[in-house]
């Protein structure tokens, strides 16, 4: 973080924060995160999952969902919408009594100001507005998005805490700039590592490496208030909140897994909620020739694919997992029926790889390290499975911004990695696409797969829900037959609680809403 950020206490212990009255009292909240500079810029880090609940708690969206609802936009700071019937073109009404927390009132200038600034600043959330080609505010109150082609998810990506609205006045003031050019100008995320700008439930107090702090908006504008006076999003490790969740009060922990949810069930004095997560677990090759002279190699991309154990791995990560059956989860609109996920064979992993011509071809594996080991044990799995095909790995774990940033910059020659959805909608899987965000981190290109591009395309861009739902599993099919990104599980996740907090509810899109967060 800025060395110029308000620096807080020293992070308490989670019994540590109490009070009598929740009006007084210190909501905690844990999670295993790595806060980077980019993680209190909502343009710049809006899709860094662990961030998201800060964001969302921050800064208003134009819709939302409901509390433990992703099916329905709501409105938010828009009060109402419309869509043309071709689906490009999109007006948001927005509310006239919102106001930003240094109490200016919020127009669309400053959505089309967020807007563009996210698209101009072309940093990791820029994929969201993809094919967007117009943002205008013909009045105050009155915003319109247009894009290239027909895009019915648009309701659901304005959802994204990355789209969060921010006081265009006040960083302005700072140097940011929405302008085209502002990846190289824009010095908005130094002011907002210091202060925030946003017209949420909450602004942010302090920060650092290790935690974040948020007080209560005293000029927040929405029906419901906050019911803690201050929330810490602290940065702890996942054993770490086993203990500490025991002996605590106004607490929440979000990294357990499903086998460490298990040990608290019978703990009369938290709530457990232990569900199979929307967050997809996949492993790549790299085929671009630069990175894995053979990884382009078909008949190597087939070893792969049969010489993988599902089965396995999902025992290997524990209560609550699940085989990904294709990349769009189950609990979303046009996923693939169990039916249709990836058995092992390693009859034909064999035949495949001897058909590739290659002999003993070695393969590095790199992905994060992680604090609960989960991540290893996967590497380690797919090391033995592969072995037993004929192909060499070795593992290459690195820290979380390490490996991050090398697999973004398409630099791995196989990588094992997450993806959690940033909107409710299986457009948001297209970026599986060859030539689309995760494809290109394969090294995949549309040119490689023309006829799957066209079908992702043709399916994001279908406004009938039966046949867009039926185009998005086709693809999924085309994917599992042919991709060099294999999908494997979606993990056990448990959000666990102190029994006295009430309407906790688990979002794929922003984890938790802590100003809908009670207490008994």
């Amino acid at each position: 973080m800025s060395p110029s950020a308000p620096k807080p206490a020293a992070a308490p212990t989670i019994a540590a924060a109490q009070a009598p009255l929740a009006a007084n009292r210190t909501l905690v909240v844990s999670n295993a995160f790595a806060f980077t500079t980019k993680d209190t810029d909502p343009a710049r880090g809006g899709v860094d999952f662990a961030a998201d609940p800060f964001f969302h708690a921050v800064y208003d969206t134009l819709l939302t969902f409901a509390v433990g609802d992703t099916t329905t936009p709501k409105p938010l700071v828009a009060e109402s919408y419309t869509s043309s019937p071709d689906a490009k073109t999109f007006t948001f009404t927005l509310r006239k009594d919102v106001k930003f927390s240094d109490g200016t009132p919020l127009k669309a200038a400053d959505v089309a100001f967020s807007y563009n600034r996210l698209l101009n600043l072309h940093d990791t959330p820029v994929y969201l507005l993809e094919g967007v080609t117009g943002i205008s505010a013909p009045d105050d109150y009155t915003f319109v998005l247009t894009t290239k082609d027909p895009n019915p998810a648009i309701p659901f990506i304005v959802t994204n805490p990355a789209l969060g609205i921010t006081n265009s006045a006040v960083l302005k003031a700072h140097g940011a700039s929405d302008q085209p050019g502002a990846d190289k100008t824009d010095t908005g995320e130094a002011y907002l590592q210091t202060a925030s700008a946003g017209s949420g439930p909450y602004v942010m107090s302090g920060i650092s490496t290790a935690q974040v702090e948020m007080k209560a908006n005293p000029q927040y504008w929405g029906p419901s208030k906050p019911n803690f006076a201050s929330v810490i999003l602290r940065d702890v490790a996942a054993p770490t909140q086993l203990i500490e969740i025991q002996k605590a009060t106004d607490a929440v922990v979000l990294s357990l897994s499903g086998d460490q949810a298990q040990t608290l069930n019978g703990n009369d004095k938290l709530t457990v909620n232990a569900f199979t997560s929307p967050n997809l677990t996949f492993v790549y090759t790299n085929v671009n020739p630069e990175v894995l002279p053979f990884g382009s190699n078909a008949h190597f991309i087939s070893a792969v694919r049969y010489g993988l154990d599902y089965e396995a791995l999902v025992k290997v990560a524990g209560a609550g997992a699940a085989q990904a059956p294709g990349v769009v989860p189950r609990q979303f609109f046009g996923a693939l029926p169990p039916s249709s996920a990836l058995k092992r064979d390693v009859a034909k992993a064999k035949s495949e790889l001897q058909a590739s011509g290659l002999t003993n071809p070695s393969v590095e594996l790199s992905y994060q390290t992680s604090t609960t080991g989960l991540t290893e044990a996967l590497a380690a799995k797919i090391q033995a499975n592969l072995a037993e095909v004929g192909i060499t790995i070795s593992l290459n774990g690195q820290p979380s911004t390490i490996a991050t940033t090398n697999y973004r910059a398409g630099k791995l020659q196989m990588g094992l990695f997450g993806w959690a959805p940033d909107y409710p909608d299986p457009n948001n899987y297209l970026a599986f696409m060859p030539g689309q965000l995760v494809g290109k981190r394969a090294g995949w290109l549309a040119e490689a797969a023309p006829a799957i591009a066209d079908l992702g395309a043709k399916a994001g861009s279908t406004a009938d829900l039966p046949t867009r739902g039926q185009l998005f599993r086709d693809v999924q099919n085309q994917l599992n037959e042919q991709s060099p990104i294999y999908p494997l599980l979606n993990a056990g996740q448990a959000v666990v609680t102190t029994k006295n907090l009430t309407n906790v509810a688990y979002s794929p899109v922003w984890y938790i809403d802590f100003a809908a967060i009670g207490s008994n």
